[in-house]
């Protein structure tokens, strides 16, 4: 699908063109009938064709912006009154949103007198070449059958096919039908399944229509309406999970003069977000007062009291933890699509690993694409988990697994196991464990050379037995913490303590020998003749109420003890 944006000064002819394009009248609402403008962006086609309208007044910029998403734009033009102030304003927005063929509709030709020497008045003001130039009457129909030829003939554009990526601008509820949206496909391909918006919500997509024709699915770009249920709003962005993260931190180029530490509104997609502006010497950062999910590349207008006076492309959507020296030289890399240097630099500042799964959305590649590029500069790369680390990253976890041997020798690990006790990937794990020549692997757990693995266990499992032998034990998982122990290994050795009846299990995390708990029932049998409830087991022995209901439930087992109003008696014979 082609989709074309209009643009141009107030009362220039933008929505008669149109309807003499394809019969449609985008000024339909109470208020655009009544004030003769239009006021919100409308849509239509022409067979392959999709057009966005938008308005043309002063006021309405943060409107026209919005419908500023295509490839190709309409500039219309009254060939009578030539380039107006909300013309040059539409100009620099579409050259900051990046709309590369413009083509400009020079109107009203029936009520002009000297048609050459307007049209290269106007030609000569401008400071961009259009790819066509056509002079037409949109209300007397004077050219365009030779305009409407000419659009159907564009090539539609070949859109990266990364995942699925749609800025919503309009909902409304259809009678018997329910909640529909419209919005630009930017990216990926549509189906009926379960996305994700920008502010973490869950979207299902129930139906799907394009150009008022139901389809089962539609590639970008395109416009599309989808019925839904989840929360949506206009200005969300619906995406993949998983391809987008929003960010209220972004580095971007920056075309136009803005001062340190400005008070700006910053439009990209359909939102518009207030937001300071922090130089970079040639570049800028936003700090925005909302996060928002958007791309590598991806243009953005700045406002100031309502009009346009600056713009660029993001370069960086997501908060980095690099100084500003180093920012700027990543920003530079990412200007020049550097995405060799990029990946070098991010690898070295990145001590856990850099992942890139988030390429997509990050430099505008595909993970397999971004992948090759890891390949050349990263030291090690994990192709499975595309991720890549440094050798000081290894050499760290090396460091730290080293330690924790040390603190304790009787240790037993996996990959697994010191990805959550050291949060390093479970891919470093691996290949330090592998490169500790003091350590063997022994069905599937590492342990000191030269140690039997049954004398490990058995040490293990005593000092386990000795933490669980209080009224009052710690939960199973710090207690292998502690032991820097395998979490399987050490909920065998719990299995192993529960069949020996040397343990018992009283809730979830609740472990307690049973000479602890033997004592329990031996000291209490005095206060089971008064009665006792939650709150005097809290206070006599300083347990949490979790503990002592289980204490309570577990007397509830012995022969002789009876609950009466939530308090337990020993019934005398």
């Amino acid at each position: 699908m082609l989709i074309i944006s209009t643009a141009g000064h107030i009362d220039h002819g933008k929505t008669s063109l149109i309807k003499a394009l394809n019969n449609f009248s985008g000024d339909n609402t109470p208020e655009e009938i009544k004030r003769g403008i239009t006021i919100d962006l409308s849509f239509s086609n022409l067979e392959h064709i999709s057009f966005v309208d938008v308005p043309g007044h002063e006021s309405l910029v943060k409107t026209m912006i919005g419908g500023v998403q295509s490839e190709y734009a309409m500039l219309v033009v009254d060939i009578n009154e030539g380039l107006m102030p909300q013309t040059l304003e539409h100009i620099f927005i579409l050259k900051i949103m990046g709309v590369k063929n413009i083509i400009l509709v020079l109107n009203k030709i029936d009520l002009c007198q000297n048609l050459d020497e307007k049209k290269e008045e106007i030609l000569k003001k401008l400071d961009f070449t259009p790819i066509k130039t056509f002079l037409v009457s949109a209300t007397k129909n004077i050219g365009i059958n030779e305009l409407k030829e000419y659009l159907l003939s564009l090539p539609v554009p070949n859109y990266e096919d990364f995942a699925l990526k749609i800025n919503v601008d309009r909902i409304f509820n259809v009678k018997g039908v329910g909640l529909v949206a419209t919005g630009i496909l930017k990216s990926g391909k549509l189906e009926c399944k379960n996305y994700i918006s920008d502010e973490n919500k869950n979207i299902q997509i129930k139906s799907i229509e394009v150009q008022h024709k139901s389809v089962d699915s539609v590639n970008a770009p395109a416009r599309v309406a989808f019925v839904f249920k989840g929360e949506l709003k206009v200005g969300n962005i619906i995406y993949s999970k998983g391809y987008l993260r929003s960010a209220n931190e972004i580095y971007t180029t920056l075309e136009g003069e803005l001062k340190h530490d400005e008070n700006v509104l910053f439009c990209a997609a359909n939102k518009q977000i207030e937001a300071k502006y922090l130089n970079y010497e040639k570049y800028a950062k936003f700090v925005l007062k909302k996060p928002i999910a958007l791309s590598f590349n991806e243009p953005f207008v700045i406002l100031k009291n309502a009009r346009a006076i600056a713009g660029g492309v993001v370069l960086n959507p997501l908060t980095e933890p690099l100084k500003k020296a180093k920012m700027i030289e990543l920003l530079k890399a990412l200007e020049q699509k550097d995405f060799k240097s990029a990946f070098a630099l991010l690898n070295q500042n990145h001590s856990t690993g850099f992942g890139l799964f988030c390429a997509p959305q990050r430099f505008n590649l595909s993970t397999e694409q971004a992948l090759e590029y890891a390949k050349i500069v990263g030291e090690i790369v994990d192709i499975k988990g595309a991720c890549v680390y440094t050798k000081k990253a290894l050499e760290e976890v090396k460091t730290q697994i080293k330690n924790l041997f040390i603190k304790n020798p009787y240790s037993l690990q996996s990959a697994k196991s010191l990805e959550k006790s050291l949060g390093a990937d479970e891919f470093l794990c691996d290949l330090a464990l592998k490169d500790l020549d003091f350590l063997e692997l022994n069905n599937g757990l590492y342990h000191k050379k030269g140690e039997k693995i049954e004398k490990l266990l058995e040490n293990n499992e005593e000092k386990i037995y000795k933490e669980l032998n209080s009224l009052t034990p710690k939960a199973p998982y710090n207690i292998y913490d502690e032991l820097n122990l395998d979490r399987k290994s050490g909920d065998d050795i719990i299995k192993r303590l529960c069949s020996k009846n040397k343990v018992k299990r009283l809730a979830h995390n609740y472990f307690i020998s049973v000479i602890a708990l033997d004592e329990f029932v031996k000291n209490i049998q005095g206060f089971l003749k008064l009665g006792v409830g939650v709150q005097e087991l809290k206070n006599e022995y300083n347990l949490s109420r979790k503990y002592a209901i289980s204490l309570l439930e577990y007397l509830d087992t012995l022969k002789g003890v009876k609950n009466i109003d939530n308090k337990r008696y020993l019934m005398q014979n």
